[in-house]
């Protein structure tokens, strides 16, 4: 097989292999192939060692903002246990990610919820150090949209959305990620 290029995480694929002599098939057997990313321009997804807070969430269904940050880029319509839902919440909801001791950033990485009737057109990034950055449009299929910016030191990003599509019900991420500098 050709191992699929262009990925921002790694990717699971299970093959399945039966095998026939002319006659009868052999009993399926599977094998799990894990396909790496390649190392972006350099530090750690630092997101899952936050603590984070949201303006709102799904509890009851499992999407809470925790899942934001769990390494999982999925969300309904495929696993929506694995995507922060508001309750019915667009323009003004937030997440944000607070760490105990200072880090310096240089990169974030923005998914969307992949289904195609909750999508943010517009948001802020805002940290603890006073600054902000206007984000455009999130894709809306999955694709990771990536904040490059100058390294700064903060406690804490907060991203707030500021507009959505007509068809929004309940706006969330179905992940994001917050990069480490390397020294």
């Amino acid at each position: 097989f050709t191992a699929p290029v262009g990925l921002t995480s790694n990717l699971l694929l299970t093959f399945r292999l039966t095998v026939n002599d002319g006659t009868e098939n052999s009993a399926p057997d599977t094998v799990d192939v894990t396909v790496l990313a390649p190392p972006g321009p350099g530090g750690t997804n630092i997101a899952p060692t936050a603590t984070v807070a949201a303006s709102t969430e799904r509890a009851g269904s499992g999407q809470t903002a925790l899942k934001a940050v769990d390494g999982f880029v999925d969300g309904y319509p495929g696993d929506s246990t694995r995507e922060w839902s508001t309750q019915v919440e667009r323009t003004g909801a937030w997440i944000e990610l607070t760490w105990d001791t200072p880090q310096t950033i240089d990169r974030i990485l923005l998914y969307d919820r992949i289904n195609l009737f909750d999508r943010i057109t517009g948001c802020t990034l805002s940290f603890s150090d006073g600054s902000s950055i206007v984000v455009g449009a999130l894709d809306n299929a999955g694709a990771g949209d990536e904040v490059l910016f100058a390294p700064k030191t903060v406690t804490s990003v907060r991203m707030t959305v500021d507009a959505t599509s007509g068809s929004t019900w309940s706006v969330g991420l179905a992940e994001i990620e917050v990069f480490n500098v390397v020294e």
